[in-house]
């Protein structure tokens, strides 16, 4: 159900389930499912002790499927935001460019292709340190045609070396515990 279209490039596939050889009698237990993502043949993919096939390797962007009121839903949204390449950074931008808390974009400063808006570089002066953003993709009048509303800075404390909120409400960013998955778990089934 894949199709890349060259390396680097906007995915876009529809299928009906982890794979079209499901029969119509298997097409009502396995939902329709939207997948937009990148497929980068040049990378050596790794997920902890998994290496991956590249030519198979997809980075999803969004994932949605399709509910029983026929209505397309999100079910993932990955929003930690980096270069994969220039087409396709400019491309990922109109996606998450709306008001879902889920389409907030998390990454570290330069990792993505629009601009700070005004507040936001100012903020970046008056914390230097900073080097993890947490904003919203909003439509600007520039080259790329949107940028970065800065919700929240991180960086490290360089008395503490904890890295830490400098902007923004602390108590409205989600906390992540950073720890790996369990040895000896299911690789690719959720608990």
């Amino acid at each position: 159900p894949v199709d890349a279209i060259g390396s680097g490039s906007e995915l876009g596939c529809r299928g009906s389930g982890p794979d079209d050889r499901s029969d119509s009698r298997d097409r009502g237990r396995v939902p329709a499912y939207f997948l937009r993502g990148v497929h980068l043949k040049t990378e050596e993919p790794e997920y902890y002790d998994l290496k991956l096939d590249p030519d198979k390797t997809i980075t999803a962007f969004i994932i949605r499927v399709l509910d029983k009121n026929k209505r397309w839903q999100d079910f993932y949204v990955n929003n930690w935001f980096h270069k994969w390449s220039p087409e396709t950074d400019r491309k990922m931008l109109k996606h998450y460019a709306n008001d879902s808390p889920h389409y907030t974009v998390y990454g570290y400063l330069g990792g993505i292709a629009a601009p700070f808006d005004a507040a936001g570089k100012a903020l970046l002066k008056k914390y230097p340190d900073a080097n993890i953003y947490h904003g919203r993709v909003v439509p600007a009048k520039n080259d790329i045609g949107y940028e970065v509303r800065v919700l929240h800075l991180l960086g490290r404390n360089k008395k503490t070396l904890r890295y830490e909120i400098m902007h923004g409400n602390p108590k409205a960013i989600e906390r992540l515990d950073g720890t790996p998955p369990p040895k000896g778990a299911k690789r690719g089934h959720a608990k």
